[in-house]
């Protein structure tokens, strides 16, 4: 299958080399030409701007943004005016999700489809797999399905929860569909903060914080506010 990358950052560049390495050929664009010219040495399609982006993809297209929350609203907007009934615009990045639903709305007028995804990985996210909580419609869900598979971690990343039975869904496999637009990324603030508390209530960790004179029930509050709390501007 072949997408569209914009933002070659340390997670955009490690999304689109995982891509690649499961077969899907790459059309990468980012403001910083070097940026580009390293991915294309690695395999990936070139392009110069959003126009020469779209120009390369076969329609219906889908073109996964990767940029910085401030930056997301902009470039999809770019994307969305240029593009036809049809075409897919993925926000992988930090996006408050109020705002992936508006623009959902707002694309959809002219036939255009909106995806949020909630993508947890970093760095070690290219040899581990991505765990990705995707808000959409269903029928983009699935024709992205693919590339979902191949980003996430694959259902032999871990061994089986006890107890479960039957042919393994795709949150087994590190990815899940969450709902409509926002859903992605209304979700993924809970599943950092599930992480956090379940590393805070660890004997040991929780002796650190002991240790530090931090109490873990502040630890517990400090994660919560920081996951509400948005930065909206550059």
């Amino acid at each position: 299958m072949r997408i569209g990358m914009v933002g070659l950052g340390r997670m955009g560049a490690n999304l689109t080399r995982r891509l690649m390495r499961h077969g899907h050929e790459v059309v990468a664009f980012d403001v910083h030409a070097e940026a580009v010219r390293r991915l294309e040495a690695e395999g990936a399609v070139a392009s110069t701007s959003l126009e020469d982006l779209l120009d390369k993809l076969d329609p219906p297209r889908a073109v996964w943004i990767m940029v910085p929350a401030a930056f997301a609203g902009p470039t999809a907007d770019a994307l969305a005016e240029r593009m036809d009934p049809g075409d897919v615009i993925v926000d992988g990045g930090n996006s408050y999700y109020r705002d992936d639903v508006e623009r959902a709305v707002r694309y959809a007028a002219s036939g255009v489809h909106y995806a949020d995804v909630g993508t947890s990985g970093g760095v070690h996210g290219l040899e581990r797999g991505f765990c990705l909580m995707i808000g959409g419609e269903h029928e983009v869900a699935e024709r992205l399905d693919p590339i979902f598979a191949a980003l996430a971690s694959g259902i032999d990343a871990a061994t089986r929860t006890p107890g479960r039975e039957g042919a393994p869904g795709t949150a087994e496999a590190g990815y899940l569909h969450c709902g409509p637009p926002g859903a992605g990324q209304s979700a993924a603030p809970t599943k950092r903060q599930l992480v956090e508390i379940q590393t805070i209530i660890s004997p040991r960790t929780d002796g650190s914080y002991l240790v530090l004179g931090v109490a873990p029930i502040e630890k517990v509050t400090s994660v919560f506010v920081v996951q509400v709390t948005e930065k909206r501007q550059p």
